[in-house]
């Protein structure tokens, strides 16, 4: 019984853990980028819609810079946009391999989403 009652307490826990930027609103897409001559074509077919978007930022976690960079692949294919959050204006970048970096007003955050991975580097197959 007490094993059960942990797993629901941590279960729950993990569910209220949910993306930072859950309650983003108007969310704009500005275009993509990439990184190198190579990227170019199989950069072009990386697209996101705002539904996407939407579900990246529910999904994805906070992360600190370190993490980012150690644990993470960096991918030279990305879209771009703004979003409101809290009543502020923020502007975003999402990479193919689920990083994103977030900038509201003075403060900046990077987001990964382990779980939108295979949708993410799907739209460029």
């Amino acid at each position: 019984m007490k094993k059960i009652i942990l797993f629901l307490f941590i279960f729950i826990l993990s569910a209220c853990e949910s993306g930072k930027f859950n309650d983003i609103t108007d969310i704009k897409i500005k275009g993509t980028g990439y990184e190198g001559k190579k990227a170019g074509k199989l950069c072009g077919m990386f697209k996101l819609n705002q539904e996407q978007v939407k579900t990246y930022f529910k999904q994805a976690k906070e992360i600190d810079s370190n993490e980012a960079h150690h644990e993470h692949d960096y991918y030279s294919c990305w879209v771009h946009g703004s979003f409101k959050y809290k009543g502020g204006f923020c502007t975003w970048s999402i990479d193919v391999g689920g990083l994103a970096n977030i900038q509201c007003n003075e403060k900046e955050y990077v987001t990964y989403c382990k779980n939108c991975e295979s949708f993410m580097l799907n739209q460029i197959h």
